[in-house]
């Protein structure tokens, strides 16, 4: 498996994700740098969905499922599982 997939940090302290489930819209909250947020999206095969700068995310398009987001804000990266309902 994938790197992405495998290497997931459950517990972010200083990014927040929500809401998770959703069924369209994600908001990021704390991130360092704040504006300069660069957000992938992985399926759980490690295929990069999309990529996304900004701290409003629509995934609304997804299909239902679960996904990796991959956030990088200045020199931190931080992966979680998101599910898109």
């Amino acid at each position: 498996m994938n790197d992405i997939v495998n290497n997931i940090n459950e517990s972010l302290a200083n990014v927040n994700i929500y809401p998770n489930p959703t069924s369209g819209i994600i908001h990021l909250r704390n991130t360092v740098k704040g504006e300069n947020t660069y957000t992938e999206i992985y399926d759980l095969s490690g295929r990069m969905i999309s990529s996304i700068t900004g701290k409003t995310l629509n995934i609304s398009y997804l299909h239902e499922g679960i996904y990796i987001l991959k956030v990088m804000d200045g020199n931190q990266v931080f992966k979680t599982k998101i599910i898109k309902q």
